[in-house]
């Protein structure tokens, strides 16, 4: 289904201008008719912009494929080729190949991600029912799904050979998803999610992992706390017990142990009568 958008400028060439931005679409691609050139008129009185009639098509695919091709021609990237496979009456494929396209690709296809989802925002709006639009560069997505379920049976492995989770880096919803997918394969291993947005991560649990007690704010409630030692006080010397001395009769002076002759309660050297 398509339509008829009418655009107004000063020129011609504006007018294109102005279509091509508005609906996402190279000029090369744009499909218009001149209505009415621009009249300057006279000392600036009967002067009239330019005029076009632009046929603007409101089928989903092509206003996701324009919008594609589009945010290529802006970042001054040329496609070798754009092939457009309906995999399903709800999903839609959008492979582009071409030299530089890395750059749309970004580290473990976070730019992609972006693409993808702008893709979709500008051909879903305002249509009714939800057409999902995945796009794909250089065939990024199958190599990058093969490198995740090579990535879900080391660690899976690695999981159970240890006997602990594993968490893995943060990643997105359909990365997530193929890990998850892969372990759900995998014998004596579980996956689950944690974290939120950019930083939501997947864990990979040996079965018979035994989960952790969550620590409350104020700490570990069910046991009490240790009772606080005090230390034995110092008993200070009897003065009218008399010392014992080695090999001597007399009676013994019980012996007292201290960090400190301060803990002993004896007078300073220094200010003893004793000498």
């Amino acid at each position: 289904m398509a339509k008829n958008v009418i655009i107004t400028a000063k020129t011609v060439e504006e007018a294109i201008e102005k279509a091509s931005e508005k609906f996402g679409t190279p000029k090369s691609e744009l499909q218009y008719e001149v209505i009415s050139e621009a009249k300057k008129g006279l000392f600036g009185i009967g002067s009239q912009d330019a005029k076009i009639s632009v046929c603007v098509s409101e089928d989903p695919d092509f206003l996701a494929l324009n919008f594609v091709k589009t945010v290529l021609a802006d970042l001054e990237l040329t496609p070798t080729e754009i092939e457009v496979t309906k995999t399903s009456e709800k999903e839609v494929v959008i492979s582009v190949t071409g030299e530089g396209m890395g750059l749309i690709i970004g580290h473990h296809g976070e730019i992609l991600e972006s693409l993808q989802y702008l893709t979709n925002l500008a051909a879903n709006k305002g249509v009714e029912g939800y057409r999902r639009y995945i796009v794909d560069v250089e065939n990024y997505r199958e190599k990058r799904q093969e490198a995740l379920r090579k990535l879900a049976q080391k660690t899976a492995s690695r999981a159970k050979r240890q006997g602990r989770n594993i968490t893995l880096e943060p990643m997105s919803a359909y990365e997530r998803r193929a890990i998850h997918a892969e372990v759900q394969n995998i014998e004596g291993v579980t996956t689950f999610s944690i974290g939120s947005g950019d930083n939501r991560k997947v864990v990979v649990s040996p079965e018979n992992q035994k989960t952790q007690k969550p620590r409350t704010k104020s700490g570990n409630q069910d046991k009490k706390p240790a009772k606080e030692t005090k230390p034995a006080k110092a008993k200070a010397l009897d003065p009218d017990i008399p010392l014992t001395y080695a090999g001597s009769g007399v009676s013994k002076q019980p012996i007292v142990k201290a960090k400190s002759i301060e803990e002993l309660g004896l007078a300073d050297p220094d200010e003893s009568d004793i000498y």
